[in-house]
């Protein structure tokens, strides 16, 4: 059953009086805004302890940094363990796992970045066997780990918060299912029996008072013919409905440091007990299909925590350039870590300034 909730993360007034909220790595970072801090891995090791279809050695990058992302979160719930963080915490990690340019609050940029940086990025059919077919033109059906999973309830990823969610591939489940990471939402008041289920956030987790978990759930399991090739698949999981590719609008969004490391014969096919194989790269990829994406101009002033409104800053954390009502509607010009350029009416005339990215609603935001 879906449930939508506000967008708002319980943490915002937290990141406001606390300390300096985090910005996304990338272009236009200033010299006092310290980029994330990419973790140490060993590719290696990585092959030989965990079963994967098809990782390179970015994939591996990534998924130990989604893997460390998991005791991380727990760290910093105030912040990322909240609704409308689904993209955030998978910028996170990425930027952990020094892939940076594909960063933003919302999953439509996310994706956008990937398409506009030569990756691949493909929506799926939402009939089980036409998604095999579609399947098989990546790689033979093999997704590659750090590769993006993002469904939206509407083909252009226009909608409302709670209209769509974005998840990391990882590694295979011992049932064969690709499991994927993500800021999870599955949770017992979600349930029509309000009872706790497998793959849910954990209850003690629930009962501190969260609603979301950066954890993996199992994702598909892809049926395959004589040959290894994908002839059906199978969804563990479709109460997760914004993941759910015979429900949903699901892309698959691969980024081209991916793409060039199995085009180059770098990728490798893992059992999880120590055999590492190497993938032979034998035909092209399927081709972009995905239509543009909704831009998400279009924003709202929220804060739930002061009924007064948001004030519109001359730069990230910059001084105050007036105080934007509570409900007025503003045009977003760009994207800057955590904060959001945006044009408004301030004092009676047009004025372009900053606002947190917390405090306001995108009219097609797809976040959970």
């Amino acid at each position: 059953m879906k449930l939508i909730l506000p967008i708002l993360g319980l943490g915002a007034s937290i990141l406001w009086f606390g300390c300096k909220p985090r910005t996304f790595n990338g272009e236009g970072l200033t010299p006092s805004e310290a980029p994330v801090q990419s973790i140490d891995s060993n590719p290696q090791d990585i092959y030989s302890k965990n079963r994967f279809h098809l990782v390179t050695p970015t994939g591996a990058k990534i998924f130990s940094a989604i893997k460390a992302w998991e005791s991380g979160q727990l760290k910093q719930a105030g912040i990322y363990a909240q609704p409308a963080m689904c993209a955030s915490n998978a910028s996170r990690v990425l930027e952990m796992a020094g892939v940076t340019g594909y960063s933003s609050p919302l999953l439509i940029d996310m994706v956008n970045a990937v398409k506009r940086g030569g990756g691949l990025v493909l929506q799926l059919p939402k009939d089980p066997l036409a998604i095999s077919q579609k399947l098989k033109s990546v790689f033979g059906g093999r997704l590659p780990v750090g590769s993006f999973v993002s469904g939206c309830l509407r083909p252009d990823c226009s909608g409302q918060a709670g209209d769509g969610h974005i998840a990391l591939v990882g590694d295979i489940d011992d049932a064969g299912y690709i499991k994927i990471y993500h800021n999870n939402w599955y949770r017992p008041d979600n349930a029509p029996d309000k009872r706790w289920r497998e793959f849910m956030i954990p209850m003690d987790w629930y009962n501190k008072g969260y609603r979301r978990m950066w954890m993996p759930t199992p994702w598909i399991y892809i049926k395959r013919d004589e040959l290894g090739f994908p002839n059906n698949v199978q969804v563990r999981i479709p109460e997760i409905d914004d993941l759910d590719p015979t429900g949903y609008y699901v892309t698959i969004s691969i980024p081209s440091e991916i793409m060039k490391e199995v085009a180059a014969n770098r990728g490798v096919v893992t059992d999880g007990k120590g055999e590492v194989k190497p993938y032979v790269a034998t035909a092209a990829p399927a081709k972009n299909d995905l239509p543009d994406l909704a831009k998400c101009d279009s924003l709202t002033i929220l804060d739930q925590n002061d009924p007064r409104g948001v004030n519109l800053r001359s730069s990230p954390l910059g001084q105050a350039l007036c105080m934007l009502p509570n409900g007025t509607k503003v045009a977003r010009l760009g994207v800057e870590g955590q904060w959001i350029r945006v044009r408004a009416e301030c004092a009676g005339k047009p004025q372009e300034g900053y606002v947190f990215s917390f405090l306001t609603q995108p009219a097609c935001q797809m976040e959970r």
